[in-house]
């Protein structure tokens, strides 16, 4: 099953992780997320898929409470049958925990936020993080701070000039 889809964010850059990755090396410092590379996030967004295993639902969880803001909506059960039922039990505590009940859509969660309804550039806009690139037509780049300096690495992959 493919979890990660690519995502439509003009002007801002993005990774994916593996899921042991995250559960790893994911930590969470004023604010932003952070990986022992140097590299820092200022969202999570959540692949959309049904289920999510517990353990990583109280990986997100701890990193909300300490400051990240998650982006996605809620799983609904564990994959597979390890632990059943018991295993969905804690999806839903911890669904709970982080959306609330009532699944709300912008939801305080300690010092983090867990949303729902708006768009990645949405969310970004709002915390004051403005696009880092721009371009007349669609195109890729990576965006990386090495040393104090900015580097773009950027890509038309179409074979048109832009």
């Amino acid at each position: 099953m493919q979890r990660f889809q690519s995502l439509k964010l003009s002007g801002y850059d993005y990774d994916g992780i593996s899921p042991q990755a995250f559960l790893k090396n994911v930590t969470v410092k004023n604010g932003i997320l952070e990986l022992p590379s140097g590299m820092k996030y200022h969202l999570l967004i959540l692949p959309d898929v049904k289920d999510m295993t517990p353990q990583m639902l109280e990986k997100i969880k701890n990193l909300v409470e300490a400051g990240a803001t998650v982006l996605g909506n809620p799983p609904v059960k564990s994959p597979g049958l390890s632990g059943y039922p018991e295993s969905d039990n804690q999806v839903k505590t911890l669904v709970a925990k982080l959306w609330g009940l009532e699944k709300e859509t912008d939801r305080k969660v300690g010092k983090g936020r867990v949303l729902t309804t708006k768009s990645p550039a949405e969310v970004l806009s709002a915390m004051g993080i403005q696009p880092d690139f721009s371009a007349n037509e669609p195109i890729h780049y990576i965006h990386r701070t090495l040393d104090g300096k900015e580097i773009f690495f950027v890509a038309n992959s179409d074979g048109n000039s832009v």
